[in-house]
């Protein structure tokens, strides 16, 4: 049997058996009716998806109407009613108009997908590749199989008027429609092969030869559309698959030699960025977790401005509180960022060695020195402001034993002839008054310092005097920020100006000089009329395996080339005679039974 590919333009259609002694009349008319069928079932399961989603077709008087339309005109569907689904249905509205919006139920829904489905896979175009046939008899066998389950699902039928029952009727009326133009009439269809038209009157054996095992592409189009563009000696696939074929042995090659030369140097430059890449990842990261808990507790630390000279305190107030609007505050409090449900509050009362007043700045001699005693007698005493460190009693109560009722207590500086140099104030054992175990432990804290009357040394803030901590060492507070921000900083400058420096200078040369050497190689090759393939490495000496290889598989494309074009060449060189048709058998005999080569070409 003689096998057809038949094509409609680039695009494949369906595969058809027919011997040498069939007419080409007969060929070009079957092969024209499967094509039209193909489209019929096409049309056929597009409708029957909208007729699964929104039901039958309206009557063309209300097609288009809106509902206030349809009944200011005093229309009626009388189909609506007569034609109804099996098992129900619900209403789905069709936006565009052109249906009663009654949907099937979802059994029959399911019916309709599952026949559409079957019908569209009996014609489909990868039949082509599966090298099955699509007959006029597969055509009727999917129309009858679309016609069932319609039937199953309207068992009264459609209307007369709706497009699916016209077309099984074959009374649908395509003029005006884009189906109309793919729609190819038997009397007009043409079948071309190898740049000829296959002639009515004549046999096929007159333009394919006396092999019945010949396999051929032939393009169906309408008459007068002009001769159709003949097949490339490759096909599009075909061609991605010869050029993905080199690629990857260019790469392989590539890769084989990239590591029996990477140098010393090589390794050195990739270890370095590696080095250099994590070094700045981990320098951000490692700036990031210091700035909450070691370069913002310190910066706050010194701009609170402690005096480093401890105070004497006093423990005179201790509430422990629940509730977050009861506890704006806390003493000790484990993870800075914990909420607060409960709080003890300590408040203290401090005052200042016996050598220190408030003019003194705490710089020159040792505490309790007698130099410091002499001076602190030559400089006056000034008035201390009981308005400017006052704390909002709001906040600082202590409870009525007898009313329940908040009781309040003098808190901030007190006047010269107070023995307390300020009294109410805040107690806490950092500036920021939290931490993490085992460096801060809340117990011990509560511990040492919740005793009312318990009297310890403290370190009050210049800045705010309501705020009092227990312990201070301004030396490990520099050296923390200092730690903190002159290793992860620089370290984190100098990976980013090396990353910046190897991105744009070191490996950008070596891309420069990979890029030159393969424009340099496509443009020699760019000379020839072939298919451009990939540039071969510098390793494809004459006897390596590589070269053998690749030379066998170019003899071969080359071979089915040379063969398709002397194919061409004799069917349109030779007259067609009696004499000439054994030389023509001949040729295309050759043609075909080349292995492995294409199919001859239009």
């Amino acid at each position: 049997m003689v096998r057809l590919h038949v094509k409609k333009g680039d695009d494949s259609q369906f595969l058809y058996d027919t011997h040498v002694e069939a007419s080409v009349d007969d060929v070009v008319c079957d092969i024209a009716v499967i094509y039209n069928g193909r489209l019929k079932i096409s049309r056929i399961c597009y409708e029957i998806e909208e007729l699964a989603k929104h039901g039958v077709m309206l009557p063309p008087d209300i097609m288009g109407l809106t509902d206030e339309q349809v009944e200011e005109l005093k229309l009626k569907d009388e189909w609506a009613d007569k034609c109804v689904p099996m098992g129900g249905w619900t209403f789905n509205r069709d936006k565009i108009g052109r249906r009663n919006g009654r949907q099937p139920n979802e059994k029959m829904q399911e019916v309709l997908k599952k026949t559409i489905e079957d019908a569209r896979a009996m014609t489909s175009k990868k039949l082509v590749q599966q090298e099955k046939l699509v007959t006029q008899k597969t055509v009727q066998e999917a129309l009858d199989l679309l016609r069932g389950a319609v039937t199953i699902v309207y068992p009264m039928g459609l209307p007369p008027h709706d497009v699916i029952r016209k077309e099984f009727e074959n009374t649908e009326d395509l003029t005006g429609t884009q189906a109309s133009l793919e729609v190819i009439d038997v009397q007009l269809a043409q079948l071309w092969f190898s740049g000829k038209e296959l002639l009515p009157g004549k046999k096929i054996k007159d333009f394919v030869g006396n092999n019945e095992k010949t396999k051929v592409i032939v393009k169906l189009q309408k008459r007068g559309s002009g001769k159709p563009a003949r097949e490339p000696l490759m096909s599009e696939d075909e061609r991605k698959q010869l050029m993905l074929h080199a690629y990857r042995r260019q790469e392989q090659l590539q890769m084989a030699d990239e590591k029996e030369k990477q140098t010393f140097l090589q390794k050195l430059l990739f270890y370095t960025t590696a080095f250099f890449i994590l070094l700045s990842t981990f320098s951000l990261f490692a700036f990031l977790f210091l700035v909450p808990f070691v370069i913002d507790p310190a910066f706050t630390t010194i701009f609170m401005q402690f005096d480093t000279r401890p105070a004497e305190c006093v423990t005179i107030d201790v509430e422990s509180r629940r509730g977050t609007s009861n506890c704006s505050w806390t003493s000790c409090r484990e993870g800075c960022t914990k909420e607060l449900y409960d709080c003890t509050q300590i408040r203290v009362n401090y005052k200042l060695p016996e050598n220190t007043t408030e003019g003194s700045d705490g710089e020159g001699g040792a505490v309790g020195s007698v130099e410091d005693d002499e001076e602190n007698k030559r400089m006056p005493r000034y008035e201390r402001s009981l308005g400017e460190y006052i704390e909002d009693g709001d906040e600082n109560f202590a409870v009525d034993d007898e009313n329940g009722l908040p009781k309040s207590f003098p808190t901030g500086l007190m006047g010269n002839d107070s023995v307390w140099y300020f009294t109410g104030a805040k107690l806490f054992p950092n500036v920021k008054g939290c931490g993490y175990p085992p460096i801060l432990n809340c117990s011990i804290f509560y511990r040492q310092y919740a005793n009312i009357g318990q009297n310890f040394s403290c370190y009050y803030s210049k800045v705010d005097p309501g705020i009092v901590i227990s312990d201070l060492d301004m030396w490990q507070v520099y050296m923390n920020l200092v730690y903190a921000m002159a290793i992860p900083i620089p370290s984190f400058i100098i990976s980013v100006i090396y990353l910046t420096i190897a991105y744009f200078k070191i490996y950008n040369e070596d891309e420069v000089v990979l890029v030159g050497g393969e424009e340099g190689e496509e443009g020699e090759e760019g000379e020839g009329d072939g298919t451009p393939l990939p540039p071969t490495s510098g390793a494809l000496t004459p006897g390596s395996e590589a070269f053998r290889e690749d030379l066998a598989s170019f003899g071969h494309q080359l071979k089915v080339a040379m063969a398709d074009d002397i194919s061409r060449e004799s069917l349109d060189g030779i007259p067609n005679s009696l004499s000439a048709q054994g030389n023509l058998s001949k040729t295309m005999t050759t043609s075909i039974s080349t292995p492995p080569g294409p199919t001859a070409a239009v």
